[in-house]
């Protein structure tokens, strides 16, 4: 009995050969689509992340040129400002230029010392005084101070 039982038809025993190769055989087939699959997403994955990392340099080439575009614009106006406002200084300047200043009728009075005499206070009788006008000077001597009011 022992032995009927180990003893087994030839057709039996292809047909379990069969069976276990055909086992074998899908196994093997996904273990390949496994394998692949994981090297698709691992190629997939490592793409993304090249992506990620490598910039689109016609993208940022577009964003540079605005960028450069806007910068230039924004300098162009900010240059037409401080022109005008550099003029406007100067023309300030140009209004307080003491040449100016006497060319609208104003003089300079110094005394004998070369002082600028700037109060009645600080002169007296018979004091000679220098007057510089826009063209020209002379020299005066006081005869009568008035005081301020």
């Amino acid at each position: 009995d022992y032995l009927q039982r180990r003893l087994v038809h030839p057709a039996q025993r292809i047909r379990q050969q069969a069976d276990q190769l055909e086992g074998l055989h899908r196994r093997l087939r996904l273990a390949q689509g496994s394998g692949l699959q994981q090297a698709q997403w691992r190629w997939q994955t490592s793409s993304q992340r090249l992506r990620r990392l490598r910039p689109d340099v016609a993208q940022r080439c577009e964003r540079l040129a605005v960028s450069t575009r806007h910068l230039n614009s924004a300098m162009t106006v900010y240059l037409a400002r401080q022109d005008a406002r550099l003029l406007a200084l100067h023309q300030h300047v140009q209004y307080l230029d003491p040449q100016q200043v006497l060319a609208r009728g104003y003089s300079v009075v110094r005394d004998a010392a070369g002082q600028v005499v700037s109060s009645s206070a600080a002169i007296a009788v018979g004091d000679n005084l220098q007057l510089i006008f826009a063209q020209g000077g002379a020299m005066v001597a006081v005869r009568k101070i008035h005081e301020a009011p």
